[in-house]
């Protein structure tokens, strides 16, 4: 959703200083509801788009006619600190094959440094990083490039399901003696 929690104020601030630094480059596109003032504050802005709700075909059509990086930054907080790596949106990026800039926050950070298949930023969501994470991540072709194939190929590992996810909370033991 579009969030300031969820980086979507930060991400924007972000992409309006670089989309003037490189026109016709550099979007940004927010597709979801959430705070109506984040997408009256930069309504307008060249190179911003707040789209609304979308269904996943039009995200899929989206994402297959463009470049494009996904952004999952979450600000530090108790609940957000506590988060593992079972974000739908991350794995909805990775999937589309997409590489992604995210916050430090929780385990997801690691998770996206180990399968290298994106860029980190600080879970304040300094501006200064997001910045240099966005140019870096879309002004280097090559890196892009080399994120997205992880990403694909990361997607299409046997952990990467949700059976997989299943059997490692089943493999706890938290149900025994509950049928499953």
């Amino acid at each position: 959703g579009v969030f300031e929690e969820k980086g979507v104020r930060a991400a924007a601030l972000a992409a309006r200083d670089l989309v003037g630094l490189h026109p016709g480059r550099i979007e940004l596109h927010v597709f979801g509801t959430g705070e109506p003032s984040i997408a009256a504050e930069f309504a307008g802005a060249a190179g911003l788009y707040f789209h609304g709700n979308v269904n996943a075909d039009e995200i899929r059509g989206f994402a297959t006619r463009r470049r494009c990086c996904g952004l999952a930054m979450l600000r530090a907080s108790p609940r957000y600190d506590l988060a593992g790596t079972n974000l739908t949106k991350l794995y909805e990026y990775l999937a589309l094959g997409m590489p992604v800039i995210v916050s430090n926050v929780g385990e997801i950070g690691a998770f996206v440094e180990a399968g290298q298949v994106g860029l980190t930023v600080d879970k304040m969501l300094s501006l200064d990083e997001i910045r240099s994470a966005m140019s870096n991540m879309l002004l280097d072709d090559a890196a892009f490039d080399l994120c997205s194939e992880r990403a694909r190929a990361l997607m299409l590992r046997d952990d990467m399901t949700w059976e997989s996810e299943w059997r490692k909370v089943a493999d706890t033991g938290i149900f025994a003696g509950v049928a499953t």
